[in-house]
């Protein structure tokens, strides 16, 4: 039988204590395979020396709007040194081209740095709240991977309606523009993204769209623990993607769908 390769990637990792251990027990249960973790966050080196023991894949979750950042950039952060936040606001400034370039890099440079320092082998990077669907952030993002031919995330979700997708700027890089310049330079994107409907809804038949031809090497983006800080990171839903990524069942229907759990670093 031929399978098709599925990563199964949990998004903010190294934010929340709470958060980490729902990670690793999902790990444990047998199907999150990767990680991208938030080398600002205050427990990213703790979660990132439990994580190699399990033989997580891991990756930068790039972070442009929570926290502190790592370098020193002043058109990224608020008159406090805070990131601009909410989400909301730095999709904004994103989208507005008010980043500057310069600061951008500094800042990317020094998050993937911040995990190379942990030893971690990175395979993938994608971004906190997908801030680098904006094509300044992207430009910035691929001239500090060049060289690395590192997968990076295109979350788009075609059977996801647009009223349960993240309300972004609609100036956002369409699929293929994101795939073209990533692809030119030098970097990688699995075919399929799927978990924007799993994760305002959690439930098995959420995922049942995996079934449908044709099947491709795919990407599974999942945020299990509850965290302070917004409604969707609060949410009893996020408590309960757990339950679901924990059972059993749900593991026999993907191989029997024809899907090999696996980590970005395995996929060439």
């Amino acid at each position: 039988m031929t399978f098709t390769p599925l990563v199964i990637n949990a998004d903010d990792a190294g934010l929340d204590p709470e958060v980490d251990a729902a990670i690793l027990e999902g790990a444990r249960a047998g199907l999150i395979s990767s990680a991208s973790v938030v080398a600002t966050g205050p427990t990213a080196a703790d979660f990132v020396a439990a994580a190699k023991e399990l033989g997580l894949g891991l990756g930068l979750h790039l972070n442009l709007s929570e926290g502190r950042p790592l370098a020193t950039v002043p058109s990224l952060v608020d008159d406090a040194g805070f990131f601009h936040h909410p989400k909301d606001e730095a999709w904004r400034r994103a989208a507005d081209g008010r980043f500057d370039r310069a600061d951008l890099i500094a800042e990317i440079a020094a998050q993937l740095r911040a995990l190379d320092d942990l030893g971690v082998v990175i395979d993938h990077v994608d971004s906190h709240n997908h801030i680098h669907c904006y094509e300044p952030v992207l430009d910035a993002l691929l001239a500090v991977l060049a060289g690395r031919s590192l997968h990076l995330r295109v979350p788009c979700e075609p059977e996801c309606p647009d009223d349960l997708l993240p309300a972004m700027p609609e100036v956002r890089l369409a699929e293929g523009r994101m795939r073209t310049l990533i692809a030119a330079a030098g970097c990688r994107s699995l075919p399929r993204f799927v978990g924007h409907l799993f994760a305002v809804r959690v439930g098995d038949a959420d995922v049942d769209h995996l079934e449908r031809e044709p099947r491709r090497a795919c990407e599974w983006m999942v945020h299990p623990g509850v965290r302070a800080g917004s409604a969707f990171t609060e949410s009893p839903l996020r408590a309960r993607e757990l339950g679901v990524l924990a059972d059993p069942e749900l593991r026999r229907r993907l191989e029997r769908w024809g899907y090999r759990r696996c980590r970005f670093g395995e996929l060439g």
